[in-house]
């Protein structure tokens, strides 16, 4: 979302927050996530989200 500091946002509430800058961050990133005590928000902007399909 464009404009919105999504880590600010989530600090400010109390919930720790990393924005993932590079590809070969995101492995660590991720990692420190999904081994945190509790709810961590990543920021991954992605150059082109229309190419991406689920």
């Amino acid at each position: 979302m464009d404009g919105l500091d999504m880590v600010a946002i989530a600090t400010g509430y109390g919930c720790p927050a990393r924005r993932v800058e590079s590809a070969d961050r995101l492995r660590p990133e991720l990692t420190a996530a999904l081994t945190a005590d509790g709810p961590m928000l990543l920021n991954v902007p992605v150059a082109d989200p229309g190419s991406f399909r689920l």
